[in-house]
């Protein structure tokens, strides 16, 4: 390093899933919002600002993320609804920025909420955070291949609780279930699991007697697909950016690339033009490409969801959401330029 700034080794080739990895240092594990010193670690990394020039960071992130893939690959017709509907009220919030909308949004536009709603024959307008959280954790958890004994320990409730949760939720979305199977035992039968770019994860725990490996291989197997594909669109998205940079000479630079989602830091005066620009090519664009080179339909659309820093600091720690609406769009440009008023919450 000879100019003070530090840049992180990414790798393309390095996780047996595909997905990128970073390292010295691994700016793709970081403490999440709700960590005890994740603000403080977060702000760390900031904005770095140029002469004449205010700078700003733009973090997206893909709506839905790996649950959105799940209904995508397995064209869950109950899945994709829910996704849908939820852009839906969006774009009438966008459209008709009322508080009344906004909640609207919030509320029906929420995969885990309508999974709460299923999970506790609750309507959904009354599922509790709580409610929430744990229709979430069961969700992810049967995604990921965990056991109803590891979801129900880590949610601190009895099996036959986590138990009924899974059946209520996986009552409704079969047609995901089914495909997650599937993949399970495909994997048995071929030692392996592929992708749709053709990129395979061999599976080689399958030869063995262990019952643990089994286990273990059986839970790759039902995730790896989906975490791949998730992770393939962030970085053809990242590229496609890079690529729209590049060939109109704008000082826009990537600074982060998740798994899911990508930090860029550009000028304050650019955020209406960024935010449009990084929004289509994350999810038109992208689509596009996929569609051609990959072969998916998309029977729902991706989305996604943003947060800008904060003068004067304009560190990571301290972003604002945006909620998509123009009168929001005015806010967080008013909070990247000029910073928050006294006693005012981003």
């Amino acid at each position: 390093c000879t100019d003070s700034r530090i840049r992180p080794s990414y790798h393309f080739t390095g996780t047996v899933t595909g997905r990128s990895s970073a390292e010295q240092p691994n700016p793709q594990n970081l403490p999440t919002r709700k960590g005890k010193h994740a603000k403080t670690i977060k702000n760390l990394i900031r904005a770095q600002q140029e002469p004449g020039r205010q700078m700003c960071l733009v973090q997206g992130d893909a709506k839905g993320s790996e649950v959105k893939w799940l209904a995508i690959l397995s064209r869950d017709p109950v899945m994709c609804k829910v996704f849908n509907d939820g852009m839906e009220f969006r774009r009438e919030f966008v459209a008709n920025p009322t508080s009344e909308n906004l909640l609207r949004a919030k509320i029906y536009g929420d995969p885990h909420r309508t999974s709460g709603s299923y999970a506790f024959d609750v309507d959904i307008k009354d599922v509790t955070d709580e409610q929430r959280q744990n229709a979430k954790s069961v969700l992810l958890g049967l995604m990921y291949g965990r056991g109803i004994q590891s979801i129900a320990r880590q949610l601190g409730i009895s099996e036959e609780q986590a138990q009924e949760i899974a059946k209520a939720i996986m009552g409704r979305f079969e047609v995901a279930g089914e495909w997650l199977r599937a993949q399970g035992a495909f994997a048995q039968d071929y030692y392996y699991v592929q992708g749709l770019e053709g990129r395979r994860r061999r599976l080689y725990a399958f030869f063995t007697r262990d019952r643990q490996l089994h286990a273990e291989a059986g839970r790759q197997a039902s995730n790896t697909e989906i975490q791949v594909t998730s992770s393939d669109a962030s970085l053809i998205g990242a590229t496609l950016f890079s690529d729209y940079v590049e060939d109109k000479n704008l000082p826009w630079y990537i600074e982060n690339a998740v798994h899911d989602s990508g930090v860029v830091r550009a000028p304050v005066a650019d955020l209406p033009r960024i935010l449009n620009v990084h929004n289509h090519i994350y999810t038109v664009s992208t689509q596009r490409y996929m569609e051609k080179h990959f072969g998916i339909d998309f029977p729902c659309d991706l989305e996604m969801e943003y947060e800008v820093s904060v003068a004067p600091v304009h560190g990571w720690g301290f972003m604002s959401k945006w909620n998509g609406s123009q009168p929001d769009l005015e806010r967080i440009c008013r909070l990247a330029e000029f910073g928050p008023n006294e006693g005012e919450k981003v």
